[in-house]
C-alpha cells in the first residue's frame, strides 16, 4: 500500500485494486 498526500487529502493506494482511500490530511502529519 502506497501513499500519497495531496490538495489536502491522503490517498492511500491498495496495490493489488485499481482503486485508493481519500481521507483529509489534517488527520495525519502529512507535509506538502
Amino acid at each position: 500500500m502506497r501513499e500519497m498526500c495531496e490538495g489536502g487529502t491522503v490517498r492511500f493506494y491498495l496495490d493489488d485494486l485499481p482503486m485508493f482511500i481519500e481521507i483529509e490530511c489534517q488527520h495525519f502529519a502529512c507535509l506538502s
